[in-house]
């Protein structure tokens, strides 16, 4: 018995040194020459989208995207705690008062980025 376990101990032992010298003597997979990490971030909202022009809080609104002098879309945050587009409140604020969600009184909280 004890020798037939000794035996089943060595080839186990020589083939787990056969992987082993396999896998070391090969070149690598590849090679990392630059790393470019990339960050993801969003808005802390409830809402991902401007109500006004319905396109995301993350993209343009419509007159920035139609009018390429506007390198950058702000948005502006109500003291209801909505948020819009600048352009898209600017203009809903022309006609009426109120916020676009709540229809209570609009003031600003807080204009840009």
């Amino acid at each position: 018995m004890k020798d037939g376990d000794g035996e089943t101990k060595k080839a186990a032992a020589r083939t787990g040194a056969a992987a082993g010298a396999g896998a070391g003597a090969s070149k690598e997979a590849f090679k990392m020459n630059k790393w470019y990490p990339v960050f993801m971030w969003k808005w802390n909202l409830e809402s991902k989208f401007c109500s006004i022009c319905r396109n995301s809080i993350d993209e343009k609104c419509l007159e920035c995207q139609s009018n390429s002098k506007f390198d950058d879309c702000p948005l502006t945050w109500g003291v209801c705690g909505h948020v819009f587009h600048h352009h898209c409140i600017e203009n809903w604020l022309k006609s009426r008062n109120t916020c676009p969600l709540d229809n209570g009184p609009w003031s600003f909280a807080k204009v840009g980025k």
